[in-house]
Parts: C-alpha cells; structure tokens; sequence
C-alpha cells in the first residue's frame, strides 16, 4: 500500500468544510485519537503553522506542520505524532460535488523513510481515518 485514500461527502459548501475541518479542528477531532481527552486541537493557518494539541496542564504537543495552505480547496500537513523524526504527509482536497462537498484525504510515507515500517503505519492510519471522517462529517453539519 503506497497511501491510504479516503473519502468522505459533506452536505455544505467547499468554503465551511473547509473552514470546519481547520478553524474548527478541536470541536470533531474525536476524544479518543488525542493523547488525553481532554485536550485542544489546534490548525495553525498558513504554510508553516502547526498542527498541534494543547494539554490540560498548558503543555503543546506537537503533531506536524502545514506545509500547503490553499483555502478553501487544498491543505498539506506532516503528521508526526510520537515519531518527529519521521513524518509521514496528508493531502487534503475539498472539491465542490452538486450540492454537497467531496473531501478527499490521502495519506502517504511522505519524507519519513519509513521504508518498510510504512504498511504497518498505513493500516493503522487507515483505521484512525475511518473514525476521524465521520466525526468531521457530522460536525459540518452543525452549524454555519
């Protein structure tokens, strides 16, 4: 497996998805992939923002970094939780569909040299998408 490709349908414009899945990244991000519960998500806009999680006690974790920020169609991220030194490269692209929005996310070795580690690591992520998108999903429905 070269990347894990998913894809989810949202019921709103190119413009909230995207504004959904970055502005709003810690109202969906599900409990159960952060490191506690009850943390905050946070998606710093602009190439070179970070992707992180800030802890209860008021520590930051950080989780990758932007690397394209094309709103409201394109976002690039590294992710490298737990393994800096190895960060693997997600693609996300909103493309308008009728009325609706298709977000398409694909996640790849990147620059990591994960090598053959990389389908151990895939299968992983493609369970942890397989929780993230609907819980993104759902919340795009939520408001304006």
């Amino acid at each position: 497996m070269n990347a894990v490709e998913k894809s989810v349908v949202v019921r709103c414009s190119v413009a909230h998805a995207f504004r959904v899945f970055t502005d709003r990244i810690d109202l969906w991000w599900p409990p159960s992939h952060r490191k506690d519960p009850a943390s905050v998500f946070f998606l710093e806009a602009g190439e070179g923002g970070r992707f992180g999680e800030r802890l209860p006690a008021g520590d930051e974790r950080v989780l990758g970094e932007v690397l394209v920020w094309e709103p409201p169609g394109r976002l690039v991220y590294s992710w490298w939780p737990g393994a800096i030194d190895a960060p693997t490269r997600v693609e996300v692209r909103f493309t308008a569909e009728a009325e609706a929005t298709r977000v398409d996310v694909r996640h790849t070795v990147g620059d990591s040299g994960l090598g053959e580690e990389w389908p151990t690591r895939a299968a992983i992520f493609v369970r942890a998408w397989d929780q993230v998108l609907p819980a993104f999903a759902a919340a795009t429905e939520e408001g304006p």
